[in-house]
Parts: C-alpha cells; sequence; structure tokens
C-alpha cells in the first residue's frame, strides 16, 4: 500500500492500493469496486506507537527519532550514571 498522507482533522493515516495510475486501477482483478482502488486508514488514537501521525519511512520520521534517542540516552546517563534514581534525601 502507498502512503497518502496523515488527516490531521479525523486523526488517521491513509494507505492506497499502488496499482492505480493516475486514477484508473491498472491490476487485471481489482479488489474493490471504488474508481480509486482499495483503501487501508490506521488511526492514531486507537495505537499511537503502532500507528503514528509521522510516516516512518519519511525524512521526518528519521529527525523524530533521532531527538528521541538523545532524550533516552540523557535520562540513562542521569539515572544510572550519576546513580540520582538511588539516591535517598533525609527529611529533618
Amino acid at each position: 500500500m502507498k502512503d497518502r498522507g496523515y488527516d490531521s482533522t479525523r486523526g488517521r493515516r491513509k494507505y492506497y492500493c499502488p496499482l492505480v495510475v493516475k486514477g484508473v486501477v491498472t491490476c487485471d482483478t481489482p479488489c474493490s469496486d471504488s474508481t480509486y482502488g482499495r483503501c487501508v486508514h490506521t488511526y492514531t488514537k486507537h495505537n499511537p506507537r503502532l500507528f503514528p501521525p509521522v510516516a516512518r519511512n519519511s525524512n521526518e520520521w528519521v529527525n523524530v527519532y533521532k531527538r528521541r534517542t538523545t532524550c533516552e540516552r540523557s535520562n540513562k546517563r542521569v539515572k544510572e550514571d550519576y546513580l540520582l534514581e538511588a539516591a535517598s534525601i533525609a527529611v529533618p
């Protein structure tokens, strides 16, 4: 399926049949009666980790993932290397 983009008003990503060329279904046995072929929607609200609003194979995904891994490394450094999670505070 080809990515058709994210619809922020409905909170879903749309995919369509890759065998549709300029609005014409080019396969011998079409799987849908629609003039533009079969469409599939994935809803972000059902599972945002599985169906993110950003397409996984895009440049935007690469940039978001870089930021995420930077944050995770920073959190690891604070919690494990500096042992701040094991610190206790004595309250008088």
